[in-house]
């Protein structure tokens, strides 16, 4: 099992200073956690393709990150996704999330523009219908925005 440290992750980028990195690839590593990103304070892309990553926690302080590449992992929970409000990218394809809700929690990113699925729950079955799970997220989406707009008018009108 490999850890994540520092020294890893400065010799996978090259780069010397925590705070400078953009970019992270740490592709087949026997990852198991991830774990000492804080100081990647401007990390924008990761990559953890073909670990052992169970959980995605680890990743709530990467404020400015945007794409989040899991595949080939053994995730089963999203949990710790939905405080990465600028993710806009996030590959999930082959690991083991057998709840659908999991995936719609994740219509609390605003800015999630993509979303690969295929073999979600590592049964190798056909993959869900992607646009069915796309319309999900964005139902549950409009049901947040109707429900926040409905609290206001309710402050402000008394209704």
């Amino acid at each position: 099992e490999t850890k994540i440290t520092h020294t890893i992750i400065k010799s996978a980028t090259g780069e010397f200073d925590l705070e400078n990195i953009t970019k992270l690839s740490l592709v087949k590593m026997n990852i198991h956690r991830i774990e000492n990103l804080d100081s990647c304070v401007n990390l924008q892309e990761i990559n953890f393709t073909g670990n052992c990553i169970e959980e995605i926690l680890g990743v709530e302080k990467l404020v400015n990150l945007r794409k989040l590449v899991l595949t080939s992992n053994k995730v089963k929970t999203l949990k710790g996704l939905q405080k990465c409000p600028r993710l806009e990218h996030i590959q999930l394809q082959d690991n083991l999330i057998s709840n659908m809700s999991e995936v719609s929690s994740l219509a609390v990113l605003p800015n999630l523009k993509v979303l690969y699925l295929k073999n979600i729950d590592g049964t190798h079955s056909c993959p869900p219908n992607q646009d069915h799970l796309t319309l999900a997220i964005e139902k549950a989406r409009c049901e947040m925005l109707f429900a926040t707009t409905h609290h206001i008018a309710a402050a402000l009108f008394g209704n």
